[in-house]
């Protein structure tokens, strides 16, 4: 995987970003070869690109930084 990042979140890695935000999981290091072949070959859907990636901040776009999604 291996998206577009927007400058100004600071990050390098999309996949990286999208396991912070998605899971938590902040500390890993992509730069790490081993690492970066464990995670390869997951997939994101458009939805989750959008949610993780693309409109996270955008607030004219309903974005999701703030928001939080329950399922039941």
């Amino acid at each position: 995987m291996n998206y577009p990042v927007d400058p100004k979140t600071g990050a390098s890695d999309s996949l990286a970003l999208v396991i912070c935000r998605g899971t938590g999981l902040c500390n890993l290091d992509f730069s790490d070869r081993k690492v970066a072949e464990e995670w390869e070959d997951y997939y994101l859907c458009d939805h989750h690109a959008d949610e993780l990636l693309y409109k996270w901040g955008d607030h004219n776009n309903n974005g999701f930084e703030r928001a939080h999604i329950h399922r039941n």
